[in-house]
């Protein structure tokens, strides 16, 4: 891995399960297998958060304008 890197600690009954899992994966190290997992779910935690976005920002500022014609908002 190529980078600049920030330590993470883990609690040591964490660290000993992931290591057992190493052999059942593609990974060779628990730091490796850890940047994956974060990665993974920070991706479908901001993947959920655009599929909530109701309106791109274009429509948002297309619906803003029709709203200010109609003079509901200032």
């Amino acid at each position: 891995m190529a980078g600049n890197f920030k330590e993470v600690k883990l609690p040591d009954s964490l660290h000993k399960r992931i290591e057992k899992r190493l052999p059942n994966t593609e990974f060779k190290t628990v730091s490796e297998y850890v940047t994956f997992l974060v990665r993974e779910v920070l991706n479908n935690i901001e993947k959920e958060e655009d599929d909530q976005k109701a309106f791109t920002d274009e429509e948002e500022k297309e619906i803003e304008e029709r709203l200010r014609n109609l003079g509901y908002i200032d």
